[in-house]
């Protein structure tokens, strides 16, 4: 880590006083990148792990880093699993496409290795959604991050938060509801989805009571017909009407245009067509 950290940076002295780092960098006695640098990593982070610093100004930060030679197994990773979609099309005589998904996966897997991206899918984010109030993504600092297209460091504001399995119950409901309502604004207003909201990537800060998404290499933009169709599809549920969610699930594309849903009624279902 402290070597992707140098050349991305390209920084050659020590990233903090007594640190490690100072053994192995080129520059001993330069000044210290940071005031302070965990010595291990404190999470990890899909394709990368997370350190804590500290920067001289008393900011602490977390530094993102991507792990070694993780372009490559990324490519055979989509290599293999590309070739294996194309075998079971053949295997099952299948008409569908298998291999758009795996092109599909792998292009957003590319997009999580520049972190430049991800750092501004969270400007994004913020703007989109600060009309909410209490939903947010970190900042982050582009003096402690890599240039754009390649960039395998990045560097966020530190946040002091709990995940909801750390919480009491009547702040876990809380939470839950934060979130609930944050992610049908994503899929039914904004239409800029965070595509891996997860238990670890969603903290309840503890400082404001904000609702903080991390990692933002996934996201997603949906089209408006969709975004109408998931909010059609909730009021279906709501009211129980399953042969109107049928249709919504066409109308998206979800299901075929023809015989997509069974037209026997069961007691009790309602029809609303």
């Amino acid at each position: 880590a402290y070597g992707t950290i140098a050349e991305d940076l390209e920084f050659d002295g020590p990233l903090a006083p007594n640190h490690a780092s100072t053994e192995t960098c080129e520059d001993a006695g330069k000044r210290p990148l940071f005031a302070e640098f965990s010595d291990g990593p404190i999470a990890a982070a899909s394709l990368g792990q997370v350190y804590k610093a500290r920067t001289w100004d008393g900011v602490d930060v977390a530094i993102k880093v991507q792990r070694p030679r993780v372009m490559r197994q990324v490519a055979l990773d989509w290599t293999c699993w590309s070739l294996c979609l194309s075998a079971l099309k053949r295997a099952w005589g299948s008409k569908a496409n298998l291999a758009e998904i795996a092109d599909e996966v792998g292009v957003g897997v590319f997009k999580e290795l520049d972190y430049v991206n991800e750092a501004r899918n969270m400007d994004e984010f913020n703007e989109r959604h600060k009309w909410l109030g209490f939903v947010r993504a970190p900042k982050w600092f582009p003096e402690y991050t890599g240039k754009p297209g390649t960039a395998k460091v990045l560097a966020t504001e530190w946040i002091d938060g709990k995940q909801i399995s750390e919480l009491p119950p009547e702040q876990r409901l809380v939470m839950a509801q934060m979130a609930v309502e944050a992610c049908v604004a994503q899929l039914t207003y904004t239409g800029f989805v965070h595509a891996d909201p997860h238990e670890g990537n969603l903290l309840l800060d503890q400082k404001d009571g904000s609702l903080v998404f991390l990692d933002f290499g996934l996201v997603s933009t949906v089209e408006d017909n969709i975004m109408e169709g998931f909010a059609k599809g909730i009021q279906c549920m709501i009211a129980g009407d399953w042969v109107g969610l049928a249709y919504v699930f066409r109308d998206v594309g979800m299901c075929p245009p023809d015989n997509f849903y069974r037209k026997e009624l069961v007691p009790g279902e309602k029809f609303k067509r």
